[in-house]
């Protein structure tokens, strides 16, 4: 494989990456919002619409829909109140993300 294909194909997998997680993010979002009045507690809803996104995600792009995911669901975690606890913060998020690539 030549240096042009592979930076080529790396730049493409790195677009993906970020448009999985921002279409990610943002079904998240409007989940919380359309949802709302159905919350059990605190960011538990009994209608989570990204569930079904992130199995489409995963089985379209395979490991950058994952990674996509895991980074989304990252940046929502730590933007939520979970204080400082960076290792729950970092495991939803991978579990999160990568859950349904290994399944």
């Amino acid at each position: 494989m030549s240096q042009a294909n592979y930076s080529k194909e790396s730049i493409l997998s790195a677009k993906t990456i970020i448009a999985c997680a921002l279409v990610y993010s943002l079904l998240f979002y409007a989940n919380d919002w359309l949802t709302s009045f159905l919350e059990a507690a605190p960011g538990v809803n009994w209608i989570y619409l990204p569930a079904g996104l992130r199995l489409f995600l995963v089985l379209i792009f395979g490991l950058s829909g994952a990674i996509g995911i895991a980074i989304a669901s990252t940046l929502i975690t730590f933007g939520r109140d979970l204080g400082d606890d960076m290792i729950s913060i970092l495991g939803i998020g991978l579990i999160s993300g990568f859950s349904p690539y290994l399944g």
